[in-house]
């Protein structure tokens, strides 16, 4: 599949975050230094929209637990995390961006191998010890 159409730099105006749709998948459009960057609004940790997180110096955060992730190439740059458990961090998906008479165009490839997700909680922790944690440590 070639580059497509999916926005036009005046949208840009005031914003710097667009989310477009492109067949089945959501993109975030951002804009980090005058040029514009495509990358999965969904965060890999656990399904996030990005576009609903914040967007500060090429950063994006996603809004469920904290992942940090470079706007320009996907690359993780932050551990997500849920109380002070830690989790393993994924890179996101970036698209190549071009732009063309005022128009940002994109490409979408469905040639990448899509692989599930693996959670592990370590082998001396599990949810029900941290919650009687919890209650006898009076927090």
């Amino acid at each position: 599949m070639g580059f497509q159409k999916v926005a036009e730099i005046k949208e840009f105006e005031k914003t710097e975050k667009k989310l477009v749709e492109v067949g089945d998948k959501k993109i975030l459009l951002t804009k980090v230094d005058g040029a514009y960057y495509a990358v999965s609004n969904k965060c890999p940790h656990m399904g996030g929209s990005l576009f609903k997180g914040s967007l500060e110096d090429g950063v994006i955060t996603c809004p469920r637990h904290g992942a940090k992730y470079d706007a320009k190439t996907g690359k993780g740059l932050g551990k997500p995390k849920i109380l002070f458990i830690e989790f393993k961090m994924e890179n996101n998906r970036s698209y190549p961006v071009k732009v063309e008479d005022g128009n940002i165009l994109t490409r979408i490839s469905s040639n990448r191998v899509c692989r599930p997700q693996k959670y592990s909680i370590p082998r001396f922790f599990s949810v029900t010890t941290f919650f009687h944690s919890l209650r006898f440590s009076g927090v």
